[in-house]
């Protein structure tokens, strides 16, 4: 875990009448970036998701509860750079580590 990463969570608020949506900080934590290989890498490119990373996270219940909520509320910051969340893979159900993946918002 050598990266530092902020996880945000899209939310609606009332502004003058009228809905508008933001981020607000859900999680911060530290994180390996990997990039996809293999079978995975020609899964994404096939399904046109380019410039995917994917985040090596400890498990904690913040995270555990991204895995029961709508996946496309939450983005990354990472590098000044934000990822659109499409997955959060907690591989067997292991609760040491939580992989997310994660597409570049262009």
């Amino acid at each position: 875990m050598n990266s530092r990463i902020s996880i945000k969570k899209k939310v609606k608020v009332i502004v003058n009448g009228r809905w508008e949506e933001s981020f607000e900080d859900y999680y911060n934590c530290w994180c390996t970036p990997k990039e996809l290989y293999g079978k995975e890498l020609y899964e994404a490119q096939h399904a046109k998701y380019e410039n995917v990373l994917v985040f090596k996270v400890r498990y904690c219940n913040k995270i555990k509860d991204m895995r029961t909520t709508d996946k496309n509320k939450f983005i990354v910051a990472f590098d000044k750079v934000e990822y659109a969340v499409y997955q959060v893979d907690f591989k067997a159900n292991s609760k040491d580590y939580v992989y997310i993946k994660a597409k570049m918002v262009i």
